[in-house]
């Protein structure tokens, strides 16, 4: 959780100029890469000024995609077509959460008992 406020912070004022300015696939492999990288050492960290260290800048470096994938739907998109786009993206991630959660309490009990498909 070290690197949440980071991402909010970053994604507008680091991210967003730098795909104006170079191009929207530069800064977006750039931010995947640090992000990919810096999983090492926090998988590896011995103490916690390391893991702290490690997720501020992951969590920087991981909020390209959400800051730059908003600049490319200006590009790819309309303007009706880009907020059914921006709905879908942003909606997504919540549901499928939620969704793991309701499969895995549904696997703990047999089909006869599950509420999810009618029966009790």
């Amino acid at each position: 959780m070290a690197g949440c406020g980071t991402d909010a912070a970053a994604r507008p004022l680091v991210w967003g100029p730098l795909s104006e300015v170079y191009g929207r696939r530069n800064p977006l492999m750039c931010g995947m890469f640090g992000f990919i990288i810096l999983q090492i050492p926090v998988a590896v960290a011995t103490d916690l000024q390391t893991l702290f260290v490690c997720r501020f800048f992951a969590g920087a470096f991981g909020s390209a995609p959400l800051g730059i994938v908003a600049g490319m739907y200006v590009d790819f998109y309309e303007p009706v077509e880009r907020s059914m786009a921006t709905m879908v993206s942003h909606v997504r991630p919540p549901y499928g959460m939620s969704r793991t959660d309701i499969d895995a309490r549904a696997m703990r009990r047999p089909c006869s008992q599950d509420p999810l498909l009618g029966r009790s």
